[in-house]
Parts: C-alpha cells; sequence; structure tokens
C-alpha cells in the first residue's frame, strides 16, 4: 500500500534542510577494484526529472489514474485541454547518410517550396521505377527516380528549396542501409550548409501515436499510458512553441522523445510496428489534453526511473522529492548494477595514468547512500583529479549519478583533501520516506 502523497510532502520539507547540510559531505573511503573492477550498485535510469515512466506504471498498478500521476509529477500544473493538431518537423537522425530515398507508393507526389504539388511517374521509358532520391548535386538538391537499376534525373522547379515527398492517405516510405521505415506525413529533404537534412512533417496526434509505445511498454496499465500521452504531447508542444528557426521543433532520438514511424522492416524481412491499439487508445482518449503551468504549455520532462527520488529541473514544477511509486514494479532502472574497469577510466581521462581508485567526494543528500554524487575523486599514479557526478556518470555509461559501492567493492582510507568540507553539527534523524521494498 502506498502512502498518501500528503505525508511525503510533510517529509519533504525538513528532509530539504537535511539534504542541504548533507550535500557538503567531504569524500567518502576510496574504491578500489574488486576482479579487475569497481563493483558498483545504483538507482535510476536517466535524468530523473518529472515523471518516472516506471512510477508511473507503478501508481497505475496501485490503483491511481493519470490526472494525479501528472500533478504529482508536476506539482502546480493544471490538465487543460484545447488547440489545434499542430504539424510538427521532426528531424530524422536515422537518415544521415547524404541522400533521401524513398520507395514509391500510390499517390507519391513531390513539392518544393510553397510550389504545387506535382505527380511522379511510375514508370521511366516504359520501365518501372522502384526508388526515388534528393540528393545534394551542383547548385542545389537533384530529384532521380531508379528504373532497371538505373538512375534518370527529373527537372525541378528550383534547385535551392526543399524537396518533400508525400502520398496523400499514404504513408511515406524511408529507405535506410539496412531496413525501410514508414512514416505518416511527409519527408522533406533539405540543405543546411551544403549537408542534407531529413525531416518529418506530420501532425502532433498522428506523431505521438509512435512516440508513446516507443517511450512505454504497450502492455502497461491505461492510466500509466494515458499520463506518457498527456506528458508526450505536452512535451512536445513545448519544444515546437520554443523552437529556435533552424527548421525543426524535435529529434526523433531519447534525447527528445522516441520517435520511429510507423513500423519498420529490416532487410532480413522482420516487420516491427511500433503503434499498438492500447498506446492509440491513450492518445485518442486524451486528444489535446496537454498540462498547462501559468497559462503556458509545460516542460514536461520525463525519464524510465528516477530510482526513488526525483530531480529538480529549470522550471518550478519539476522538484526534488522523494518517489513512492518508482520501485513498486520490478524494473532494472530503480536499482541496477555496474561494472567499471580502471582501464576505461583511464582512457577517458589519460593524464591520471594508471587508475588506483576512485572516491566520491560529494552527493546532493537525498535517498539511499547520500543520494546522488555531485563529484568523484579519481586517483591515479600520475594525477587525481575531481569531476562531476554527472560526467563521470555519462563517460562510463551508467544509468544515473546515483550510485555506491557494491557489498563486494574494496574500500581504502582516503588520504586528507586539499579542500575539506565545513564540519557540521550533529544533525537530527528524520524520517526519511523511502520507496516500499521491490
Amino acid at each position: 500500500m502506498i502512502a498518501p502523497l500528503s505525508l511525503v510532502a510533510v517529509v519533504a520539507a525538513p528532509t530539504a534542510l537535511l539534504c542541504a547540510a548533507l550535500a557538503g559531505t567531504v569524500d567518502e573511503p576510496m574504491l578500489t577494484p574488486v576482479r579487475g573492477a569497481f563493483r558498483l550498485d545504483g538507482h535510476g535510469y536517466g535524468h530523473g526529472r518529472g515523471m518516472s515512466q516506471w512510477g508511473a506504471q507503478g501508481a497505475a498498478v496501485a490503483g491511481v489514474d493519470y490526472r494525479r500521476i501528472l500533478t504529482t509529477y508536476y506539482p502546480g500544473t493544471t490538465l487543460a485541454s484545447g488547440g489545434d493538431n499542430p504539424r510538427l518537423r521532426v528531424l530524422i537522425t536515422a537518415a544521415d547518410t547524404g541522400e533521401l530515398r524513398v520507395l514509391p507508393v500510390r499517390g507519391l507526389s513531390v513539392q518544393q517550396g510553397g510550389g504545387r504539388e506535382r505527380r511522379l511517374p511510375t514508370a521511366w521509358a516504359g520501365r518501372t521505377v522502384t526508388e526515388w532520391r534528393a540528393r545534394p548535386g551542383d547548385g542545389g538538391l537533384q530529384l532521380a527516380g531508379r528504373a532497371a537499376g538505373a538512375w534518370h534525373g527529373m527537372r525541378l522547379d528550383r534547385s535551392d528549396a526543399p524537396i518533400r515527398f508525400v502520398a496523400p492517405g499514404h504513408t511515406v516510405r524511408l529507405v535506410l542501409p539496412e531496413e525501410i521505415r514508414d512514416y505518416r506525413g511527409d519527408l522533406r529533404a533539405e540543405l543546411v550548409s551544403d549537408a542534407l537534412r531529413v525531416v518529418n512533417g506530420v501532425h502532433l496526434e498522428g506523431y505521438l501515436r509512435s512516440v508513446v509505445p516507443s517511450e512505454s511498454l504497450s502492455t502497461w496499465r491505461p492510466a500509466a499510458l494515458t499520463a506518457q500521452a498527456v506528458a508526450a504531447r505536452s512535451y512536445a508542444r513545448w519544444r515546437a512553441d520554443h523552437a529556435r528557426g533552424g527548421g525543426t521543433d524535435i529529434c526523433d532520438t531519447s534525447a527528445c522523445q522516441a520517435y520511429h514511424g510507423v513500423r519498420r522492416v529490416t532487410s532480413t524481412g522482420r516487420v516491427t510496428d511500433w503503434e499498438a491499439p492500447s498506446t492509440d487508445r491513450a492518445v485518442a482518449g486524451t486528444a489535446g489534453q496537454y498540462l498547462d503551468y501559468r497559462g503556458s504549455v509545460a516542460f514536461t520532462e520525463f525519464s524510465a526511473s528516477n530510482g526513488g527520488w526525483s530531480q529538480a529541473g529549470d522550471e518550478p514544477y519539476l522538484v526534488a522529492k522523494p518517489d513512492p511509486w518508482d520501485g513498486l514494479v520490478h524494473n532494472s532502472g530503480h536499482l541496477w548494477h555496474a561494472s567499471v574497469r580502471p582501464g576505461r577510466v583511464s582512457r577517458h581521462w589519460p593524464r591520471l595514468g594508471k587508475v588506483l581508485g576512485i572516491a566520491v567526494h560529494r552527493r546532493d543528500g537525498r535517498g539511499d547512500w547520500g543520494g546522488r554524487v555531485l563529484s568523484v575523486k579519481l586517483i591515479g599514479t600520475k594525477s587525481s583529479m575531481r569531476v562531476s557526478g554527472e560526467a563521470f556518470a555519462s563517460a562510463m555509461r551508467l544509468r544515473d549519478s546515483w550510485w555506491h559501492s557494491a557489498p563486494d567493492t574494496q574500500l581504502a582510507t582516503p588520504a586528507p583533501s586539499s579542500s575539506p568540507g565545513p564540519t557540521l553539527p550533529p544533525l537530527p534523524v528524520l524520517p526519511l520516506a523511502t520507496p516500499p521494498p521491490r
């Protein structure tokens, strides 16, 4: 049973004072390798800001509805509805081959700038066209169709304008080296500093039909999927509202939101459908709903797991607080294990020489083990240095900066720090809210 959130809020206020004091803690004992590696246990997967996706699933399993999930993870926001179904410009990062290639489909047309759509022929000199491509050439973009194994150029109205492929009523089929991807809307080739960029123009609700099952599991409870749909819609709208030109609103990777289109077919014939009935229902059932903060669309960041304590972000509704839902459902993000070899550390920071050990210098004071690592000392035969906890986690490919030594890791007493933290007065014992055991 989940403790009422009102109790968590009561605990969070005095806990914040404790966290502030603990954040100045001096070096922990140095960790030395065990069986050739630093053995670490960790919490969290991703940046930890806003909604925990696994936490949302835990809440849904416990019977919490999607409205409460959202207002808990984004306190101070309200659920709003309205607006149109805007068209997004999504950067397709996989299409980095220097050309845009698409397969012929019924009604496939090409358009440049604001000009008229031109229906592309299905045959060339009696030979069936099997593929179309747009690529940079002399003076701008060039369009060609492939028939009988040869490419045949097609005259364009303007070579300096983007080329847009569209197939009304059908998906546009993007050809990549190892697979074919189907996309709703259109695919556009444009030149940016002589390099080709591929952009998918797609309406928001169609875009979400791919994003929601790409960001969560389609087998999750309806409340979790519905919360994901609203969070993803809000995030996309915020990105579009704050796009600074450049021809795109958002990318298709987890750096923005994972987006794969409608389906893919690999070179071996394996088909993956990225859309699912359960997530389609979540998107359709919340059509137009988003989170509002004081009259503007909220910046609804989310990550797989916060490990039991969320991270603060740059917005007033992205707060650091205990999360009683993350960990209710078993997942590999809430608690994980990792091995880091000293050689990998020294390759990333070669001036250390041979790495002898690592020592946590500061934590944020929130949650197990004193919370996430803010800075870590790296000790080598040639020198020692401090790096941020996030930099270390990123370089070593850890799931989060929240980690400590696993039980079998050897500990050594470190040399005195050259810049020790302040001596702290005794702190009162406070009832910290922690997630239930897995």
